[in-house]
């Protein structure tokens, strides 16, 4: 007994086939999407039919296109920046402390041997004037103390050109070497030194009448 014989498929009935289920399926996905946005947003799709809905153009600057087509907002521009002149001017100075003693600021001569130096060489002045100063009143400026004299004699030599200085030694165990401006006439003339001294060599100043006077 011979099988039965059925209708093979067409070469293009695939193809067809398969057009018709993706024109099913197109029109499947239009007609839900229409349900959505008739049951979600009627009031939108009525607009749009009625023709008052309008198109929304961007601003050149918030937006630019790139070369793979994709758009990237454009940064906002920067705050204006203060001018540094202007904040370093306006920037409160830090306070500076002064020293306790101008024996670490004044470096050592290398190779320099101060401790014979006379009294007489460092100040520069006459031993005669210096005698005869020390018989009248007179007022002292003091510059510097130090723990040793050859700081003292650092600092003494780098005023002697200018002023007449003395130093006065340590009188006892742990006390100093005075560095000081005598004699100076008047009170109100040592008063203006020691300001230039502040000013101009940055020193500590204390006016003071000369030892073994009472100012004049």
């Amino acid at each position: 007994m011979a099988a039965p014989r059925g209708r093979g498929l067409r070469p293009g009935g695939v193809v067809r086939a398969l057009g018709q289920l993706l024109v099913l399926v197109t029109i499947g996905f239009g007609v839900g999407l229409l349900f959505g946005i008739v049951t979600e947003e009627p009031e939108l799709l009525a607009g749009h039919l009625r023709g008052e809905s309008r198109s929304v153009a961007l601003e050149s600057g918030e937006f630019s296109l790139e070369s793979d087509g994709m758009s990237a907002p454009v940064a906002p521009p920067s705050r204006s920046l203060v001018p540094t002149a202007e904040l370093i001017a306006s920037a409160p100075l830090p306070p500076v402390a002064a020293p306790r003693t101008l024996e670490r600021s004044i470096p050592r001569a290398a190779g320099v041997d101060t401790t014979n130096i006379p009294v007489a060489r460092v100040t520069g002045v006459p031993e005669s004037a210096r005698r005869a100063a020390r018989a009248t009143p007179g007022w002292s400026i003091q510059v510097g103390a130090f723990s040793e004299r050859a700081a003292a004699t650092r600092l003494a030599e780098g005023l002697r050109e200018r002023y007449p200085v003395e130093i006065l030694p340590a009188s006892t165990k742990g006390s100093r070497w005075r560095v000081r401006i005598q004699p100076v006439p008047s009170e109100a003339r040592a008063l203006e030194m020691a300001e230039s001294l502040k000013r101009d060599d940055r020193l500590p100043t204390w006016v003071t009448p000369m030892e073994g006077h009472s100012g004049s």
